[in-house]
């Protein structure tokens, strides 16, 4: 340990996490998931003067989690893809980029021995990426209301409190 000039790091990033799982698992049946990504993401931007500026670079599919193999759910919660660190952004539509979304491919297969593929695709225009902060998003496979809800969590980056890393002695 270093004994210098207390440094203060505040995170200019956001964090983002993936995490699926079955609602309820049932004997004979399997759902896996293929292929996770998000549309209309921006990859870059300028940050200077504590400022983010400039999205570009927008990607029209940002993988998350791809298999061909695909990850057979259980009613244990598994996470994709590890933590992404992302330029923090609006997600609401904006001219030129398009309504972000997320795309979730997958297949099962029910009692009666037949497997088929799907593809799930879901608005996620309502979040914001702060700065600073973790998004846990959930993707849970045969809900009770839907084949699958999707929601999100926002925290403070875990175990910085208020965002704030002491480095060296205050």
């Amino acid at each position: 340990f270093y004994n210098g000039v207390p440094t203060l790091f505040r995170h200019q990033l956001a964090k983002i996490s993936f995490f699926v799982h079955l609602e309820k698992a049932e004997a004979g049946k399997w759902t896996k998931i293929k292929k996770v990504y998000l549309e209309n993401i921006y990859a870059q931007a300028d940050y200077e003067d504590g400022n983010w500026t400039g999205w570009e670079d927008k990607k029209d599919e940002w993988i998350i989690y791809e298999s061909t193999e695909g990850l057979e759910l259980t009613d244990e919660p598994k996470q994709i893809g590890g933590d992404m660190y992302m330029i923090p952004q609006n997600l609401a539509y904006a001219v030129g980029r398009g309504m972000p979304k997320i795309v979730i491919e997958y297949d099962n297969e029910g009692a009666t021995g037949i497997s088929k593929s799907f593809s799930f695709t879901d608005d996620i225009s309502s979040y914001f990426w702060a700065k600073g902060t973790t998004t846990r998003y959930s993707i849970s496979y045969g809900t009770s209301d839907q084949p699958i809800d999707f929601e999100a969590d926002v925290n403070d980056w875990e175990g910085y409190g208020n965002n704030d890393v002491n480095i060296g002695q205050m």
